[in-house]
C-alpha cells in the first residue's frame, strides 16, 4: 500500500513538473511572438541618417557611403529633412560625392562598416 501511494505521489509530481515546464515554454514563446509583432525592427541606417540630420551643422551635406548607399538614400531620403543626402556606393561614388560638394564645408559621412575608416587600399 505504501509503495502504491509513493508511486502515485511521484507520478503526480512528474505531471506537475512537466506542466510547469510546458507553461514556461508556452509563456516564453508567447512573449517572443508578442514582442516580434509589436516592436519595430532595427533600422540602423535610418537611425544614423536621422541622427546625422539632427546633429550636423546647417548647410553641410550628408554622404551615405557603403555598397547599398543608393538604395538606402532612396528609401530614407525623407528622413533627412534639413540636409542634402548624397549616396556614395564604393570608392568611385565616394570620390564623385566628395567632388560634388567641393567648396562647401566638409560633408558628414555615414559608414556602415567600421573597417572602411581604416581601409588603406589604393582605390579608397
Amino acid at each position: 500500500m505504501a509503495a502504491m501511494i509513493y508511486t502515485v505521489c511521484v507520478a503526480a509530481m512528474l505531471l506537475l513538473a512537466h506542466g510547469a515546464v510546458l507553461a514556461v515554454v508556452l509563456f516564453a514563446s508567447s512573449w517572443f511572438a508578442y514582442r516580434d509583432i509589436t516592436l519595430l525592427p532595427s533600422q540602423p541606417i535610418r537611425e544614423a541618417i536621422v541622427q546625422a540630420d539632427a546633429t550636423a551643422p546647417p548647410g553641410v551635406p550628408i554622404v551615405v557611403a557603403f555598397l547599398t548607399a543608393e538604395d538606402s538614400a532612396r528609401v530614407y531620403h525623407d528622413q533627412a529633412i534639413r540636409h542634402q543626402l548624397i549616396a556614395a556606393a564604393g570608392p568611385s561614388g565616394f570620390l564623385r560625392a566628395e567632388q560634388s560638394v567641393a567648396g562647401v564645408r566638409r560633408p558628414w559621412v555615414i559608414l556602415s562598416y567600421e573597417y572602411m575608416v581604416s581601409d588603406t587600399s589604393p582605390s579608397f
